[in-house]
């Protein structure tokens, strides 16, 4: 990664901006909503994502060092994710997710009899954490 930050200074124009933006593995909140409540399933296990941010976050800090880049802002903010049903989610997941996040069996189960015992249509939903900074090139 460091290497590829490298080559992004080189080719990046004086004082130009490198934007980071990308999820960040906090144990993302699977609910289920219906009417005005908002009913906690569990988290989803995005684990295998934690490598892959501490050496992001360790490559960005190794430019800094090096002098490459000043940090200019850092966020975070919440990307929510909405299904119609419990299966959609699962379906979508399982498809698009993989290399992400996995939804633990008793996660996907307490969803399904939370949305199964509703009194009115529900949606699911997931708020996955994103960080956005930016990065001066100096």
């Amino acid at each position: 990664m460091v290497h590829a930050l490298a080559e992004t200074w080189r080719v990046l124009k004086s004082g130009g901006r490198l934007v980071d933006l990308r999820p960040y593995s906090t144990g993302w909140p699977l609910e289920v909503l219906t009417g005005d409540a908002v009913l906690p399933a569990g988290p989803l296990d995005d684990s295998i994502g934690i490598a892959l941010d501490l050496a992001s976050d360790n490559a960005i800090q190794q430019s800094m060092d090096n002098g490459w880049f000043q940090e200019e802002t850092k966020t975070s903010f919440e990307y929510t994710y909405y299904w119609d049903t419990v299966d959609g989610m699962h379906d979508y997941l399982q498809e698009n997710w993989k290399k992400s996040a996995t939804v633990p069996g008793d996660v996907l189960a307490k969803a399904r009899r939370l949305a199964q015992s509703a009194a009115q249509p529900v949606q699911t939903r997931i708020r996955r954490t994103m960080i956005l900074a930016s990065y001066l090139k100096t």
